[in-house]
């Protein structure tokens, strides 16, 4: 890990569940305890004893009136993101049988949840732990993914397509098809299936690869221009540069859009730090060293295309 363990952290960690007694405090030192070999198993025992405090199954409208659904989410969502770092540390220390037990078990029971859930979105707690039950099921794709078990993985995504119809299983399961090249036209064809800001990213960069410009840009113009960009969405961005300085040469919007993926990517930076450490290795392996590379690239980019317009305004003034 990249630090050395702290015991001064770890004692104002302990100094704060003793005067909050609360679930977030008590995952937060079982996170810390999950980054370090000799400690690890400290993190384990306290996740599962907390995840037996978590009472899903008592009826607190009574007690809670107006609010019931607001505190009912708050529960169903620290169960999931305590079974999310308890499956992340036990990958993390070689049992791995035992991570995708415990979010698949995670998934299933909030398996019928997720599919009423779809239906309420107008409701943001609805909408929230919609957010973090879709997270374990991208981590279970990703475990069949890199264990190698294809079939299991084809299985589970189809599964969630039919059922669910949410963008991330077309996602998945479109970019295996195309990137392993075992059906690249079904690949293509589940992308297209569903409108999503992260698909149009991806249907936008496999264009451009194939140098067939004019949808590529179809697809990126598209990103840039979605209420909904973030940091995440960079690569549009710098593909959108690429094209307005390879097929338009227009040296201004080349310089716009290679900024904006600059300024997406420190952001990106920024939350990466943000982000617990295992989950990065897990999702994201070499994400940290890929955005620091990008940023160097974007960097070259950039300083090519002031020479190049430094260059042009010279020979118009001679």
């Amino acid at each position: 890990m990249e630090e050395e363990f702290n015991l001064i952290k770890e004692t104002r960690l302990i100094e704060k569940i003793k005067s909050e007694n609360s679930i977030n405090s008590k995952h937060e030192l079982a996170k810390y305890y999950g980054l370090f070999e000799t400690h690890y198993e400290k993190g384990i025992k306290i996740l599962e004893d907390t995840i037996n405090e978590i009472d899903l199954n008592r009826n607190w409208y009574d007690y809670f009136c107006g609010r019931y659904n607001y505190y009912q989410t708050e529960r169903k969502v620290n169960y999931i993101c305590i079974m999310e770092t308890l499956g992340l540390i036990y990958y993390e220390y070689g049992l791995k049988e035992k991570a995708i037990e415990c979010w698949i078990n995670t998934e299933r029971k909030f398996k019928n949840d997720c599919s009423y859930i779809l239906k309420r979105t107008d409701n943001i707690c609805y909408s929230i732990s919609r957010y973090f039950i879709i997270t374990i099921k991208k981590y279970i794709a990703n475990y069949y993914l890199i264990n190698n078990e294809i079939d299991k993985m084809k299985e589970f995504l189809l599964n969630d397509i039919l059922n669910d119809n949410y963008y991330y299983a077309s996602l998945l399961l479109g970019k295996y098809y195309i990137e392993s090249k075992t059906d690249i036209n079904y690949g293509i064809l589940l992308l297209n299936n569903k409108e999503f800001i992260d698909i149009y990213e991806y249907l936008g960069i496999y264009y451009y690869g194939l140098e067939k410009y004019a949808i590529s840009f179809v697809y990126l113009d598209k990103v840039v221009s979605c209420s909904v960009y973030s940091a995440y969405n960079w690569k549009a961005s710098l593909y959108l540069g690429k094209f307005y300085i390879n097929v338009k040469n227009d040296y201004e919007n080349a310089y716009k859009y290679y900024i904006k993926a600059m300024n997406s990517l420190i952001l990106l930076r920024y939350h990466n730090n943000e982000m617990y450490l295992l989950k990065i290795k897990y999702i994201y392996p070499e994400q940290k060293q890929n955005i620091e590379e990008n940023i160097e690239l974007i960097n070259r980019l950039v300083s090519q295309l002031l020479s190049i317009d430094r260059l042009e305004k010279l020979k118009k003034n001679e």
